[in-house]
């Protein structure tokens, strides 16, 4: 057995590194021969490749690069699909668009007709307007005519008011007995018609009138006269029921002209209108209504 050398080994020897080296190039070079079909790759590679290897692995994929993927597919997909509904949406109104153009074409079309019927119905009635007026003329002017022509026609009849109805009455005697309390002598066979005629109010408790029909228009002014001569002579016992054979008391009896209604208005108003104004006088001559005597 060798003993182990004791002492000071300070210049003892190290094995150089140049000799470690040569044994691991030399056992590369062993594995090398047994490994013919392996490739060997240096430990720069290696960790350049894990690093590659490591990106493209979802666990190597970056928070900030995740988002920046996303929000390109999310912009992606928010393009196609707004796209789509735009373009539906477009397409709608493009329709309804066109049914409002029909719609503004037909309504523009009838406001045409409507405005050509309005115009000429607006002739239309222009010309109405004026054939109106001169209607309206040509009216007035036959009423005037008309009631003057039916005034003169009543140039022989005398009206009598005043006189009480009675069932069983002589229309001819009373005008006979007239005659006779005015002295104007007419001879019953110059009264031609008698009649008691509808009152203008029927609410009027008055009776209603008696015309009598002369035989000319000179026996009706002399019969008219004959009574005005009478009621002045006898101012306090004037033409009253009591001429005419009645019992009851004497009553107020009026004789005169046998007017139209419309001039029979016109003198009730002229009376109104002369008391108003203080006229005097108020009387009808040959249906004409005269005044006179301001207070």
């Amino acid at each position: 057995m060798k003993q182990r050398r004791t002492g000071d080994n300070t210049n003892t020897s190290l094995c150089q590194p140049s000799t470690i080296q040569s044994v691991d190039e030399q056992s590369d070079k062993t594995c090398l021969n047994d490994n013919a079909n392996v490739t060997l790759r240096n430990k720069s590679q290696r960790s350049q490749q894990v690093k590659l290897a490591g990106e493209g692995t979802p666990t190597g994929v970056s928070e900030e690069r995740l988002r920046v993927i996303i929000r390109q597919e999310l912009t992606e997909i928010l393009k196609t699909n707004l796209k789509a509904l735009v373009k539906e949406e477009l397409s709608n109104i493009a329709q309804q668009l066109s049914g409002f153009h029909d719609s503004l074409t037909y309504f523009n079309g009838s406001f045409e007709d409507i405005k050509r019927d309005i115009e000429k119905i607006t002739l239309t009635v222009k010309s109405l307007e004026t054939d109106n007026i001169k209607l309206y003329a040509t009216i007035a002017d036959l009423s005037v005519r008309l009631s003057s022509l039916e005034q003169v026609s009543r140039e022989s009849n005398i009206e009598i008011n005043g006189i009480p109805e009675r069932k069983s009455e002589n229309l001819i005697g009373v005008v006979s007995q007239l005659t006779q309390s005015v002295g104007c002598s007419v001879a019953v066979d110059d009264i031609l018609h008698v009649t008691r005629v509808a009152k203008l109010n029927r609410d009027n408790k008055r009776p209603r009138s008696i015309v009598a029909k002369l035989r000319s228009p000179r026996q009706r002014v002399s019969l008219l006269a004959a009574v005005s001569s009478y009621n002045r002579k006898n101012p306090k016992n004037k033409l009253n029921t009591t001429h005419f054979g009645l019992e009851e008391p004497g009553h107020p009896v009026f004789v005169s002209e046998h007017l139209t209604p419309a001039n029979k208005s016109l003198h009730a108003a002229v009376r109104m209108k002369a008391k108003e104004m203080s006229y005097k006088f108020v009387w009808v001559r040959n249906g004409r209504i005269c005044k006179k005597g301001r207070i």
